[in-house]
């Protein structure tokens, strides 16, 4: 209380200096809901998709993101206590995302390869699957030495496509390569003839067929190649802690057979363990 005695200097001075007190406590509240904020978006885990991968990652009729992948990192955030932040965008632009810190992994049924390992660092494998050339039933073709002078579709930027790719520079080109965004309309044009053949993963192939009713089958009962399935982060020490415990979340969901259960209803079989 200012007493009525005091000189209006005085008086004008105490003013001030509660009134400077109450800005610094004003500051500190800020500043804390600041931090709080902070600390709130550390439990954010931004997971890069394309959207557009069934079974694996898809939109279903209310436009929700569904699939196995999908399933996987929500229990894995379940499991953390991080709650996922999903982002589409088309697969070709993913990585891009990922190495300017837009997002922070991508769930699309990533191949681990060497030339990926040497830019990121991988999650344990969470799943194991084949390379494999999707032809129309009565078609004749087994393999890549079988497309001379044909057409062969690949999902743009992804593994296969970059095998395939790399197979054809080093035997003379036989085949052209005609790359797609997303495999939504890819089959029918193996069922058009529009495409001679399609590379992809085998289990999509398969539940593809099967879902459409698709007069598709498998090439070869021998895999291009076997793929290992990880999850990607950025190479630095702070990821290398993060993906300890995502690790240890993967390891958890397996032992309680989490892993295998999500595999089985989306896919049909368990393709969790090597």
């Amino acid at each position: 209380m200012i007493k009525l005695n005091s000189s209006p200097k005085t008086a004008l001075a105490i003013i001030l200096a509660a009134t400077f007190v109450l800005s610094g406590c004003d500051d500190k509240k800020d500043n804390s809901a600041k931090n709080n904020s902070q600390d709130n978006s550390q439990t954010i885990l931004r997971v890069g998709t394309s959207g557009a991968y069934p079974p694996f990652e898809s939109r279903d009729a209310n436009g929700n993101l569904v699939g196995f992948d999908v399933d996987v990192l929500n229990a894995i955030g379940k499991k953390l206590n991080y709650k996922i932040e999903w982002t589409t965008a088309e697969f070709s632009g993913l990585f891009g995302m990922l190495d300017t810190h837009r997002i922070d992994t991508i769930a699309n049924l990533v191949s681990v390869t060497p030339e990926r390992q040497k830019k990121y660092l991988f999650s344990k494998d969470y799943a194991y699957d084949g390379a494999q050339l999707v032809v129309k039933k009565d078609s004749n073709i087994q393999n890549l030495s079988d497309l001379k002078g044909k057409v062969l579709g690949a999902m743009l930027g992804n593994d296969l496509q970059q095998y395939a790719a790399q197979w054809d520079a080093s035997h003379g080109n036989p085949f052209t390569i005609k790359t797609y965004q997303d495999n939504s309309g890819v089959y029918d044009d193996v069922v058009n003839g529009r495409l001679d053949a399609f590379i992809d993963s085998e289990i999509t192939a398969l539940v593809q067929i099967k879902a459409k009713n698709l007069p598709l089958k498998i090439a070869s009962d021998k895999k291009l190649y076997t793929i290992e399935q990880a999850f990607p982060f950025r190479k630095d020490d702070k990821d290398q802690a993060f993906v300890n415990k995502f690790n240890q979340a993967l390891d958890e969901l397996s032992k309680d057979g989490t892993l295998t259960r999500l595999s089985v209803q989306w896919l049909g079989k368990d393709i969790t363990h090597p």
